[in-house]
């Protein structure tokens, strides 16, 4: 009994290490929504989250869309998104079969979607409008170095490129705003949460009878947050950029800074 504890401790120790900069990140995240949406609101009104949410929230409909499609969960109703409500620009209304694992675990997917596929859609809008591969970011071990490196190549290149870099821009603004899940997403995922933790400890007890021993399980799930960790680093040096260029012309707008002409 000692020696399984201590096998799950040390399990826990190596997939909680990669979990904390994941956290990290994720806070960094909600804390960049959170300024540029009240930077937006006090600019420009309640009507820049509607303009954004055009492109935001269309994307974070689409993705609950992909993963009840990829989990076989029926969509019973898709609004994508409405100019006409204040509230609710957008839904999935779906049902699933309580006696299918896969559909159980699919809902974790479902409730997070906006936010797992955020990086996707980041990656692709600055490949194709900037050029630059969010993948070949300079890998520094050092977060500061590599975000100090990573906005210089995207403010490079958004200089070059101008009207993709203005587009690049309401695109990346428009995502970052509505990429997180809502209330009714988190609610949704709870099963699936449960699902998932359920899975994690059976696997861990599976091993261990196997092989005497709790190393490949949380080895594999450390390499897959990692990476995934990585990816989140790169999505907030995206939206730090998105934050403060928005922000700076904000600013600008009301009158609160001005560019001395020479």
């Amino acid at each position: 009994m000692v020696y399984l504890l201590t096998e799950l401790c040390g399990a826990l120790i190596i997939f909680g290490q990669k979990l904390i900069p994941l956290f990290i990140s994720i806070f960094v995240l909600i804390v960049l929504q959170k300024i540029l949406s009240l930077g937006l609101k006090y600019s420009f009104g309640m009507k820049s989250i509607l303009v954004t949410g055009f492109v935001g929230v269309s994307l974070h409909e689409i993705s609950h869309f992909l993963m009840c499609t990829l989990f076989g969960v029926k969509v019973n109703k898709v609004q994508i998104f409405s100019f006409n409500s204040s509230n609710v620009l957008g839904y999935v209304q779906y049902c699933y079969n309580k006696r299918s694992l896969y559909q159980l675990l699919g809902l974790f997917f479902i409730g997070y979607a906006p936010f797992i596929l955020s990086f996707s859609f980041f990656w692709l809008i600055t490949f194709y409008l900037l050029g630059v591969d969010l993948m070949t970011l300079p890998a520094e071990q050092d977060f500061f170095i590599k975000l100090k490196l990573s906005l210089m190549e995207l403010l490079e290149a958004i200089s070059i490129q101008k009207w993709q870099g203005i587009l690049w821009l309401f695109i990346s603004a428009s995502i970052l705003i509505h990429m997180m899940p809502s209330s009714a997403d988190l609610k949704g995922a709870r099963v699936g949460e449960v699902v998932i933790i359920l899975l994690f400890i059976i696997c861990l007890f599976i091993e261990f009878i196997t092989f005497q021993r709790i190393v490949m399980v949380p080895t594999f799930l450390a390499q897959k947050l990692q990476m995934f960790g990585g990816m989140l680093m790169n999505t907030c040096v995206m939206s730090a950029l998105v934050t403060a260029i928005v922000l700076l012309l904000s600013l600008l707008a009301n009158g609160l800074i001005r560019i001395k002409k020479g």
